[in-house]
């Protein structure tokens, strides 16, 4: 074993030598493997003659010694096995615990290379190790790390109460408060996920199951983070503390979310400035999250108004000048977006009653951006800002903007155009988001310009399709009766011939085109069913302008046969809305409303 540590030494300085041959290096890298096998069958020998005179200590040595030995050789099956033996025999003991965290390191790479799919009997072993080392030496900080290994693994299949009870059971301390942070912060992920999974579901489960994961994030964290000793705050714990600022911000707690960023001990916007940041994008999360809680905070009683609105103004040119580089201006437009979109999530769960008090105060706040700013990234940001806040102001339902959403999206609309007379070479999704609020004011001639323009260039721009086919199809139920049919068939089959194209296709494909070309892609299943709805919607519409039976029979082919191919049509809220069109148009055609089949019905 001496000879190994020599060799490894030596083995350390050479590869530290520029110079150093390669076959040098091998050479002795072959010298050290040697020796360690040999040091094993040596180690392996004494223990078959131990009897009932060795000295326990010099046995116990050796048990040591083999399974470190076999962990450094990568023999983690054997390696376990002995250690986990010393731990047993040795209760109490110095050397029984580090052999028994030996066994532990050996187990967690054996679960790495099984992957933790198929070794439920590894983890079981990991488990009992883990709970013998907790209990035998409760007061010893790495056996306490030995009862992280299993909450990390119960973390990582989403074992959220069989995590809590480990830490439960782990002793107050730093060890127990560091893996409440991770827990909370994982919590607060999955609740993302959730939100996320029931608003494209409809599923109002999905969302009351991920409010009741922030309750549960925010206590974690506030655990965690009361338990940090001392003043030095780890990196770590500066990220758990953005996280439960984003978790008060979530739940309409302002007042909660700035006394964390500002917390003397662990604060993120105390300590960002003193200590550095824990990742190259955390300042700009932390202005973008600091911004959100500080106009948030205008909206409730308390505080000094004008020294909010100056802290939000700060934090936006904070969040500018926090990024950098090359592609520092695309990086700031996602840093927007993503903003635009967490301030319109907001809008969607703040109580009813703080809500205009919260539109007015952003309203305060970008009206002054915009008057002091000439960035062009944070003009977008100002306009995408105001015409997701007006969008979250509209009933449901409502095709066209009314009342302070009207308001929002107009002042929306000001901002788009000045920014496109002013600047130059913006990307498309400012033409994009200019041509969706046109039509959320009634504007559709003004909307599918800019939208067949943007097609023009990119017809793949899938998002720009779905919109110019809204367009028409809300422009139709508003329009002059002779062009109503015209409207819903170009909503239906598309519109402007592409004069760059030989065969002269539609530069806006239409809810037919959208659905054909979506259709079997699972990445685009949504599309394709919202597609299949509007296609017999608009066949439907445009029959009944016509008075045409045969058209509006076509109709219900159109639902019919998506229930036959995808009886589940895209989720219970789709396949709902697909049999109420039906009932109207079978109630239109004086036939029964019977509508669709009962789902079970239809599998079968």
């Amino acid at each position: 074993y001496q000879a190994c540590e020599l060799l490894q030494n030596s083995l350390n300085a050479l590869e530290q030598r520029p110079d150093a041959a390669a076959e040098d290096i091998a050479s002795v890298r072959k010298q050290l493997d040697e020796n360690r096998s040999i040091a094993i069958i040596i180690l392996r020998r004494g223990l078959t003659i131990v009897n009932a005179d060795s000295d326990p200590e010099a046995i116990n040595q050796s048990r040591f010694l083999l399974s470190y030995l076999l962990y450094l050789q990568q023999r983690y099956r054997e390696s376990a096995v002995v250690a986990s033996y010393l731990a047993l025999k040795s209760p109490g003991n110095e050397l029984g615990l580090r052999g028994g965290l030996i066994g532990l390191g050996s187990l967690q790479l054996l679960l790495a290379e099984t992957g933790t799919d198929n070794s439920d009997g590894l983890i079981g072993q990991l488990q009992d190790l883990g709970d013998y080392l907790s209990r035998t030496w409760p007061n010893d900080p790495e056996a306490a790390a030995a009862q992280g290994v299993m909450i990390k693994l119960a973390l990582g299949k989403d074992r959220w109460d069989e995590a809590r009870t480990l830490l439960e059971k782990m002793p107050a301390g730093k060890e127990r408060a560091t893996f409440e942070r991770l827990m909370g912060q994982l919590l607060w992920n999955k609740s993302i996920q959730l939100r996320r999974q029931g608003k494209t579901d409809e599923s109002p489960s999905l969302l009351a199951d991920a409010d009741k994961l922030v309750d549960d994030s925010i206590a974690m964290l506030e655990s965690g983070l009361n338990g940090i000793p001392g003043k030095l705050v780890e990196p770590e714990a500066m990220t758990a503390a953005l996280v439960l600022t984003k978790a008060y911000t979530r739940q309409d707690k302002y007042e909660q979310a700035m006394r964390t960023l500002d917390h003397e001990t662990y604060g993120p916007a105390t300590l960002a400035e003193k200590q550095g940041s824990p990742s190259d994008v955390f300042k700009s999360d932390l202005y973008a999250t600091e911004l959100q809680a500080v106009v948030g905070r205008m909206t409730s009683d308390g505080g000094d108004p004008q020294k909010l609105l100056d802290r939000a103004t700060q934090a936006m040119d904070n969040l500018r000048d926090s990024v950098s580089g090359e592609d520092s201006q695309k990086k700031l437009n996602s840093i927007y977006m993503n903003m635009a979109t967490e301030i319109r999530d907001q809008l969607d769960v703040v109580a009813p009653d703080r809500k205009a008090k919260l539109i007015d105060a952003f309203r305060v706040f970008l009206a002054r951006i915009a008057a002091t700013s000439k960035d062009s990234a944070t003009l977008q940001w100002v306009a995408q800002t105001l015409s997701q806040m007006g969008e979250a102001s509209m009933n449901p339902g409502e095709k066209v903007a009314i009342g302070q959403a009207k308001e929002l999206i107009q002042s929306a609309v000001e901002t788009f155009e000045s920014l496109k007379a002013e600047a130059k070479d913006l990307p498309l999704s400012v033409d994009f988001q200019l041509g969706r609020s046109y039509r959320l004011l009634g504007r559709y001639g003004d909307s599918i310009n800019i939208l067949a323009d943007i097609l023009k260039q990119k017809s793949s721009m899938l998002d720009a399709q779905v919109e110019a086919a809204t367009a028409y199809e809300h422009w139709a139920a508003v329009t002059k009766p002779e062009y109503v049919a015209a409207a819903y068939k170009s909503a239906l089959f598309g519109a402007r011939p592409n004069p760059n194209d030989p065969k002269k296709s539609n530069t806006i494909w239409g809810w037919g085109q959208i659905s054909k070309l979506t259709s079997g892609n699972p990445q685009f299943a949504a599309v394709f069913f919202e597609s299949r709805y509007h296609v017999a919607l608009c066949r439907f519409l445009m029959g009944s302008a016509n008075n045409s039976n045969p058209e509006m029979e076509r109709a219900i082919s159109d639902i019919t046969q998506v229930a036959a191919l995808y009886p589940a049509m895209g989720g219970p809220a789709q396949r709902q809305k697909f049999d109420a069109l039906l009932k109207q148009i079978q109630k239109k055609l004086g036939q029964k409303p019977d509508g669709l089949p009962p789902l079970a019905a239809a599998v079968q």
